[in-house]
């Protein structure tokens, strides 16, 4: 069934089919599925914006071997000798600074969206915890009640009957008597069937916790590639602006465009991973919804 509802459109309205507009979870559901798509979207812009840093790094590798052959030649200074190695340095600089501020903008957006929601679930499943507790506080009254109410009309019958009262009151007590066990029955299996809903509702809840959204390895990896770039960033600055040291600094550039070309691969990894698992996980909270729709 989940197989034929691969668009999200197919997705939203089977969404609206199983839940009740008043179950509580029809609005929270409906967000999430689109925190499923947002942080879907977010993975293919990540990819993309990682693609591009992956292009800007082969920038820097033209420019240690602009550099490497530059520093072969024996005429000129440093500065005159690695002209081209400098020119590659800048175009760098030029094609970094937007992706840096790119990257910066989807992470800060993406997380904030997946932190909001794990608030509302967090608050979703409190509520529905004091919820089951009221109902189990609530039936253990009304379950001392209903013994109180049949201890006390079993009592009036077997008095009734001791002290030969008239017939009609004998036969009222035990009509009451009898009467008791029934709607005692039926308020049970009311007690149950609403028991029974908000457990569903308390696990649906913590599945959908369980399943959401987690980027909490792609954030530890944007986090190490902004110090990694940052730092490159930061001795590139140096270089353009004081060209003498370039000699000196050429070779922890190049180091640093090697850790941050692994940092990139990783994330890229890191970011299809997530895709594929948003798509499984989504499938798995759609199980969970059509196994017993109508206890939502």
């Amino acid at each position: 069934m989940i197989a034929s509802c691969g668009c999200p459109q197919e997705r939203i309205d089977l969404v609206n089919d199983i839940l009740a507009v008043d179950s509580g979870l029809d609005s929270l559901v409906k967000e999430y599925y689109g925190n499923f798509e947002k942080t879907f979207e977010f993975c293919t812009a990540l990819k993309d914006c990682l693609e591009r840093a992956r292009n800007n790094h082969g920038i820097i590798e033209s420019a240690v071997k602009c550099y490497d052959e530059e520093d072969k030649l024996e005429v000129g200074t440093d500065e005159k000798k690695s002209v081209k190695a400098l020119e590659e340095l800048r175009r760098f600089k030029a094609a970094e600074e937007p992706f840096v501020e790119e990257l910066l903008v989807l992470k800060g957006t993406a997380r904030r969206r997946q932190e909001s929601m794990q608030g509302k679930l967090r608050a979703r499943r409190g509520t529905l915890k004091k919820k089951l507790e009221s109902l189990e506080t609530w039936r253990r009254v009304w379950d001392a009640l209903f013994v109180a109410a049949f201890i006390s009309a079993l009592v009036f019958s077997v008095v009734a009957a001791a002290l030969s009262v008239k017939p009609v009151v004998t036969a009222l007590a035990s009509a009451l008597t009898v009467a008791i066990a029934p709607a005692w029955k039926r308020c049970d299996e009311h007690w149950n069937r609403n028991e029974a809903k908000v457990k569903r509702q308390k696990k649906l809840t913590n599945a959908m916790e369980f399943f959401a959204p987690c980027t909490i390895k792609i954030w530890v990896g944007v986090e190490r590639l902004e110090i990694e770039i940052t730092s490159l960033m930061r001795t590139i600055d140096f270089v353009l602006g004081e060209e003498y040291v370039l000699k000196f600094a050429m070779d922890e550039i190049n180091e640093n465009s090697i850790h941050i070309a692994k940092t990139v691969t990783d994330l890229l990894w890191e970011a299809d991973n997530c895709g594929c698992n948003i798509r499984t996980n989504w499938d798995m909270i759609l199980w969970q919804m059509i196994d017993n729709p109508w206890e939502l």
